[in-house]
């Protein structure tokens, strides 16, 4: 076989598990917890960790939430951060 075929069926390899890895293990996402004032939660799920907080805690209050509003970063099915920040 020659070098060029051993290396781009390497390559066609290597890429395959890269995607699969990213489908499956590095699905970032991010949770907004919010309250109500009459005892009810609000979530708010938003692919990705590059949102931006301050917009989705003006949602939270346009909904009715009041209080803290409770951040949580997924990683799969981690929790890599939480951060509590208010209304």
């Amino acid at each position: 076989m020659p070098q060029n075929t051993r290396r781009f069926l390497d390559w066609v390899a290597g890429h395959k598990a890269t995607l699969q890895y990213r489908k499956l293990d590095l699905c970032r996402q991010v949770y907004f917890t919010g309250t109500k004032a009459d005892g009810s939660d609000v979530v708010i799920v938003r692919n990705g960790w590059g949102v931006r907080r301050g917009q989705v805690v003006t949602q939270l209050e346009k909904q009715g939430c009041t209080g803290d509003v409770r951040v949580l970063y997924f990683e799969g099915s981690t929790i890599i951060r939480s951060v509590n920040c208010g209304i």
